[in-house]
């Protein structure tokens, strides 16, 4: 697993950089740490533990395929790798597949426990039903046709302790035209998620990562945060807050961006009553300038 949670302190950390889960037999690599120098690590854990599948966040799990094709490294030959969380391109399928000889299934879905939906044995994007109920809606909060991109207005069925109902969770997916499928499976068929697309933040020492929500946990007073990177080592943060957010907050967050990315230059704070939405109606939370 290649996940956001934070098994190591900081950025400084040194090797392994992974844990073994024993409870789930499971092995969980930290997304934060993926560079050139220590890819090595991540393979001999893969080999030393003989994993099977590996899951996790798209991106993170590219960005080691592609330093793992560039080393020349033997990960073992894996039966799957499973990604979610952001947009699975045809090149970032492909140099995975490459790195694990394996085959790559795309899926979307989410901390609220609200619908899963997966890609199956032939390739298919299908909403599984049982997991809650999808809605797909335009502007107008009306259901949009088979072959039309829409808002997901989730309803979820697993989440017992905090059950959500028309949930709008901010993603946008485009429903096939085409609803036939080759497995004959009779499920909703989606041809595209247009989910989260982010930038990815590269540090000094060549790591990339698109994963910044510890910067902003439990800080009282924070409604919506922004991270951009201006350049290697300079970064804006905007800040939307309420009046009980004290200005101190800035040194923990600027502490934790150290944690994260290692040694900066600046860290620059503004306070804003908004933050600017792209194009689909989405706030974009990382911004890299660096080309």
């Amino acid at each position: 697993m290649i996940g956001g949670r934070k098994i190591l302190k900081n950025q400084f950390s040194k090797a392994p950089f992974y844990r073994f889960n024993r409870a789930e037999n499971q092995l969980y690599f930290s997304a934060y740490h993926i560079n050139y120098k220590n890819v090595d690590n991540y393979v001999d854990g893969m080999n030393i533990y003989e994993i099977d599948y590996l899951v996790g966040y798209a991106n993170s799990i590219y960005f080691l395929s592609q330093l793992i094709i560039e080393k020349k490294l033997n990960p073992p030959v894996l039966k799957a790798v499973l990604v979610s969380s952001e947009k699975l391109t045809k090149e970032m399928r492909h140099l995975i597949e490459e790195a694990f000889s394996c085959k790559v299934y795309d899926a979307y879905s989410g901390v609220e426990a609200c619908g899963l939906i997966s890609e199956d044995e032939f390739g298919d994007l299908l909403f599984s039903p049982d997991t809650g109920i999808l809605e797909v809606v335009d502007i107008n909060n009306l259901d949009v046709s088979n072959g039309e991109v829409g808002e997901v207005i989730s309803t979820g069925l697993l989440n017992f302790d905090q059950p959500l109902i028309r949930y709008r969770i901010g993603d946008y997916v485009k429903i096939s035209e085409d609803q036939s499928v080759k497995s004959l499976k009779k499920m909703l068929k989606i041809d595209e998620i247009s989910g989260r697309i982010e930038d990815v933040i590269v540090t000094k020492d060549g790591v990339k990562n698109v994963r910044f929500h510890s910067l902003f946990i439990d800080i009282n007073g924070l409604v919506l945060a922004q991270l951009i990177q201006e350049s290697l080592m300079c970064f804006t943060i905007n800040l939307i807050v309420d009046e009980s957010y004290k200005a101190t907050n800035e040194k923990v967050i600027e502490n934790r961006l150290i944690a994260l990315v290692g040694e900066i230059e600046t860290a620059k704070f503004n306070y804003k009553k908004e933050l600017e939405k792209n194009n689909n109606g989405k706030i974009k939370f990382v911004i890299s300038k660096i080309k």
